[in-house]
Formats: structure tokens, sequence, C-alpha cells
């Protein structure tokens, strides 16, 4: 692979898609001091200084009565169509703009992971407010981003945390929260420990009107519990700290990065997990079977389109709103648009 050929499939994989002076650029450098400038980027962002946070509004739904009209329902429902749409051509327009792809990517890597939607949250805000968590942890360690995402609105209504009580446990959060977001299947965890860990969740709710997730004592489970081993009266911050310093999780999750940044085959490195994650996509980058990668991952829609207006110069902000919505009609013929 020639020095051209290397730093090309580093900033493909590593970012949306570079453009061809990005390429140029990196080329006179080279592949080293191209990933640490990724990895270590300079500050300001312009590009995220001129794409900043939406003025969504109030939640429409926090201003509904507690018997709300058919009318009232219906417009709560437009309005909330209508921050959805804004969010997500908001952060479309962040993707192509920030100079600072790899924290862009990332976070719709982060997205992915702990996957929740509109169509069950019904808040564009609570939305924002995640990935503005993904982004503010998603490049250091795990323990952190695993301690807030168990305190995450938006994640807690996608998987009915706030229906979790001392009297009746639901186990939908505890059960995705090993599965999925970090011990992964197979990751030594049993039955027991999943109504255990359900048991450390309880109390959590959300307040509608605020946006807020808050602690109710009266609702926690607070006898002691086991969980993987551990016993003791663990509550939900307890729980994420045991569940991100398992060896399982740091490996689970390096090899999910692993699949979206190089792809399904070779298999992950097994010494690929990092002490963040900042460290482990470096592991990813300079591992030797990266360079045989090349070639044997498809781009997502979401990164096929944001690398095309990269490439072009358009930013999605620019086009007429016609033109707008036909992007996200497009993407969802594709079956991805972020955020639904």
């Amino acid at each position: 692979m020639t020095e051209r050929e290397a730093v090309a499939h580093l900033l493909r994989r590593a970012t949306f898609g570079p453009t061809a002076d990005e390429v140029d650029a990196a080329e006179r450098v080279g592949v080293a001091a191209t990933l640490d400038a990724l990895l270590t980027p300079a500050t300001p962002d312009r590009g995220a200084a001129a794409t900043p946070l939406p003025a969504l509004g109030p939640d429409p739904y926090a201003a509904l009565a507690e018997k709300p009209s058919r009318e009232q329902r219906q417009q709560a429902n437009r309005e909330r169509r209508e921050q959805v749409l804004t969010l997500t051509g908001w952060w479309l327009d962040r993707m192509v703009a920030a100079d600072d792809q790899v924290a862009e990517k990332l976070l719709f890597f982060w997205h992915g992971h702990w996957a929740t939607s509109a169509q069950k949250v019904r808040s564009a805000p609570l939305l924002l407010r995640q990935l503005e968590t993904l982004r503010r942890h998603g490049r250091g360690p795990l323990e952190p981003l695993v301690t807030a995402m168990v305190r995450d609105p938006a994640l807690i209504l996608w998987l009915d945390g706030q229906k979790n009580t001392r009297k009746a446990p639901n186990e939908n959060l505890a059960r995705e929260l090993m599965e999925l977001f970090t011990l992964g299947i197979g990751g030594g965890y049993t039955e027991s420990d999943v109504k255990e860990g359900a048991r450390a969740l309880t109390g959590w709710v959300v307040d509608r009107r605020t946006g807020a997730a808050r602690f109710e004592a009266r609702r926690h489970d607070p006898r002691p519990k086991t969980i993987l081993g551990a016993t003791g009266d663990l509550d939900a911050e307890a729980y994420a700290r045991l569940l991100a310093g398992r060896p399982e999780t740091a490996r689970f999750v390096a090899a999910r990065l692993w699949f979206r940044y190089a792809g399904p085959q070779p298999a992950a490195p097994a010494d690929l997990a990092g002490p963040d994650t900042a460290a482990t996509l470096r592991r990813v980058f300079t591992a030797p079977a990266f360079a045989q990668t090349r070639d044997t991952l498809v781009k997502q829609p979401v990164e096929w389109l944001v690398g095309a207006l990269r490439q072009l110069g358009v930013r999605p902000s620019a086009l007429p709103e016609q033109r707008r919505r036909q992007v996200l009609a497009g993407l969802n013929a594709m079956d991805q648009v972020p955020l639904r």
C-alpha cells in the first residue's frame, strides 16, 4: 500500500469521507502525523462553531393538559415532528461542517450503540441532550459514559426505566445495558444478574415538564443485591461502575469499534481495548490488520451521504427547504435516518 493509499484509507475510516485537498495534505505529512492530528484536533473547531446547537423550543408534550383533547394531541405531534426534523437537519449539517471529523463520526457510532429513537422517546430536546452527553464522554473512559447513560432521560424512556419500581421491577434497561451496551451477548452475566441489575436501577424517573431525570427514593429498592459476584446496596451509579470496569465490557466495546471502523473481517485483535475510547481508536487504526480491511466495509447511508456532501462542498443548511427534505427522504428510503 502506498503512502497515499494508506492515508486515504485512514481518512475514509476515521472520518465521514475526506476531500481531495485533505488527502493531499495528509500525504505530505504521512500516516503517523495524520493520525495524531485526527485524535488530538486543533481548537477551536470553526465548522462546529458555524453550526451551533439548534433552538428547538420547549417540548410540546410538556405543555399538554392532563387529559388533552384530540386536537391538542395532534398539534403536539406536529410540533414534535418539526422539532425532530430540525434536530436531524442540524446534526447532518454539523457532520458535514465539523473540522473535528473524528468527534462527529464517533458521535454517530455511539448514537447507534446506545440506540434510541424519537418514535418512542417523543422528544427532540431529550435526544439533543443525549447527543451532548455522548459527545462529552464519547472519547474518554467507559465509566463516566456508562454512568451518565444510565441516568439519561431519553434512554430511560426508551427502555421503560421510568416503570421500574421496587414493587414491580422492569428488566428492559438492565437487560439491554448488559447485552447490547456493555458486556455483550455471552459476556458472563446470568438471568439473576439482569434481575438484580433491574433492582439497582429502580427509582429513576423522567419529568416530562423539565426533561430531567430524577431519583425518587420511595421507588428504589434499597435491599442488598448481588450482581456479577459483587454484593452490596448497589444503586444505578454503582451498577454502572461495576459494568464499565469489567474486562468483558472493554473487549466488547473495542470489538464494536473495530466492526464499525475496520469491518467484519478480519476479526478484532485481542489486545484492542485501550484505557479510553480515543486510545482504542488509535489501536484500531495502527493495528497491522487494519491495512487489510481496504474495500471490505460498506458505508452506512448516513456515512455515504455526509461523505459525498463533504467532497462536493455542500452544506445541507445551504440547500432550499425542499431539497433538505428530499435529502432526509432519501435517507428514509435507505432506512437510516438519524434519531428516527
